[in-house]
């Protein structure tokens, strides 16, 4: 189910019209099962772009993470992360970016899942993500919950590479609503160790690092910030994060991906 999920959040990074006909690079791997896509989301002023489709087994909402050339500032950013009170919930704290970007297209996700559910009320959701995209993976998910879209039961989250999202406050409230969550790490990636520990920041469960090559996983304890996982890594590295499972996000660039 990793690799599945993952060709989902990387064809996040494919043009509207290729995603539109479920027809571009990482649409096409025989990985994933074809999408009936209804949704390409797409706020340009902070440039969150994603996609809302079905097929017979469920709802996907995929949500596109960095872009390759700006990743290192985006590195830089994380850096020196700031913060923002999370809704009504007590000491919650997130990202200011992340919830900026989120908010900036969340009105055209809701309603798009809300078209879907209304004829497939059965189907079950998915959100997906990699990197930035992970990240507001988890924000939609709450999101969904929050609004008594779709009932907790029927959410799963698979993403890639995310970043911490919010203080442990809020990991504790994610965890609380949706429990059915897989934080996929690949071996050193650098970005799940940003922000830091220090400003606040702190993981979702629940983690499934895979140490050493794209086949062997560890799932990780519930706390978020299991001290064997990824947590562990002392030198981190910027190309394992374009690295998952064997496929290297980058293979879609002269598709337009």
């Amino acid at each position: 189910m990793a690799i599945y999920y993952m060709t989902y959040s990387y064809a996040s990074y494919c043009n509207a019209s290729a995603v539109s006909n479920w027809d571009c690079y990482w649409c096409t791997q025989n990985i994933t099962s074809p999408l009936t896509v209804t949704t390409i989301f797409h706020d340009f002023a902070s440039n969150t772009y994603g996609y809302v489709g079905y097929n017979d087994n469920e709802i996907i909402i995929s949500f596109r993470g960095t872009q390759f050339e700006s990743i290192l500032n985006w590195i830089s950013d994380l850096e020196s992360a700031r913060s923002v009170p999370y809704k009504n919930v007590p000491n919650a704290r997130i990202g200011e970016g992340y919830y900026s970007d989120y908010q900036s297209v969340a009105a055209n996700v809701l309603i798009a899942v809300k078209l879907i559910v209304s004829k497939y009320n059965y189907l079950p959701v998915t959100v997906v993500g990699h990197s930035l995209g992970a990240a507001l993976s988890v924000l939609c998910a709450l999101d969904l919950v929050e609004q008594f879209i779709v009932p907790a039961y029927q959410i799963s989250v698979w993403n890639y590479g995310q970043p911490r999202v919010g203080n442990v406050e809020f990991a504790n409230y994610y965890e609380n609503l949706i429990p059915n969550t897989w934080r996929t790490i690949n071996r050193h990636d650098i970005i799940p160790h940003l922000p830091p520990m220090i400003l606040g920041f702190y993981h979702i469960p629940t983690e499934v690092w895979y140490p050493e090559n794209f086949y062997d996983y560890v799932i990780c304890d519930s706390s978020g910030e299991d001290p064997s996982c990824s947590y562990s890594v002392e030198i981190p590295s910027v190309m394992d994060h374009l690295w998952y499972l064997g496929y290297n996000e980058r293979w879609g660039d002269p598709y337009n991906c």
